[in-house]
């Protein structure tokens, strides 16, 4: 018979992941990790921001340069060109599948990558593909990845779309064993910055009453109890529930601890 000619392992490898869903979108995303990062601006974290502010002025930068720091200055630029070329390049190729390859590990860290090195016309691009998907993402092994990364890096803008789309869900996502430290970030983050954010899902944990119609303003649950006596034992049952059920699946974040604070302070042995 004929003699077989063995595969290269690397042709092997990349048949295999062609050969998935997806596959040639994944393969051409992947391109993204072969950019040089240093050539990039150095994103840093600081405070992670809610209110949707004006922006500011550019302030003027000095022209006069050494001809050294030109020529480093041009070298430098033009590695910054070829990186965001590969970023946008990167984001194209996944378009049109972001919530599947999402859940996968390679393509996921293709997301983050270009959430936390793209510019925010990039991070808009994906993140108007993941709509509607953000909930289910919160509590998948690789996609949370990528919902953390938007709470980083993206625009105040940006998180609060993602918290709009999660308010409903807030019960549920507080005591996931994934989704449980989104929702522990969100608050932490989000109570630093705009209050009436973390207070919209304390409200929610209270009870499922406040899923769509919530208590106005920052009101803490003995305030909510006063003007509404005939519902106090119903909403103070289900609060204790989710007490319950956070420390049953060792879910015990922030949010649940200020939830503990208030249940404590309105019991009856208080």
């Amino acid at each position: 018979g004929k003699r077989r000619i063995p595969m290269d392992p690397k042709e092997k490898q990349r048949a295999r992941k062609l050969a998935r869903p997806h596959g040639e979108k994944a393969v051409k995303a992947a391109q993204v990790f072969g950019i040089d990062f240093g050539s990039l601006p150095r994103p840093r974290v600081g405070d992670i921001e809610w209110r949707i502010k004006g922006k500011k002025k550019k302030k003027p930068t000095g022209l006069a340069r050494t001809k050294s720091l030109k020529e480093g200055g041009s070298e430098l630029e033009k590695k910054r060109a070829s990186a965001f070329e590969k970023l946008k390049s990167a984001a194209e190729a996944v378009k049109g599948a972001y919530p599947e390859l999402a859940r996968q590990r390679v393509t996921s860290k293709v997301m983050q990558t270009v959430l936390k090195y793209g510019t925010d016309k990039h991070r808009e691009t994906v993140c108007s593909e993941l709509k509607g998907h953000w909930v289910d993402m919160c509590m998948d092994k690789y996609a949370h990845q990528v919902v953390l990364k938007l709470l980083y890096w993206g625009s105040p803008k940006l998180r609060l779309e993602l918290h709009g789309e999660l308010q409903g869900n807030y019960r549920k996502l507080a005591v996931h064993n994934i989704s449980s430290k989104l929702v522990d970030f969100i608050y932490a983050s989000a109570m630093l910055s705009d209050s009436s954010v973390g207070w919209s899902i304390l409200h929610e944990l209270f009870t499922d009453e406040f899923k769509v119609l919530k208590p106005v303003g920052n009101a803490p649950l003995a305030e909510v109890l006063k003007g509404k006596k005939s519902r106090r034992d119903a909403i103070m049952s289900d609060t204790k529930s989710i007490i319950i059920k956070g420390f049953n699946k060792n879910c015990v974040t922030r949010p649940l601890l200020a939830v503990i604070r208030e249940y404590w302070g309105c019991a009856s042995w208080a």
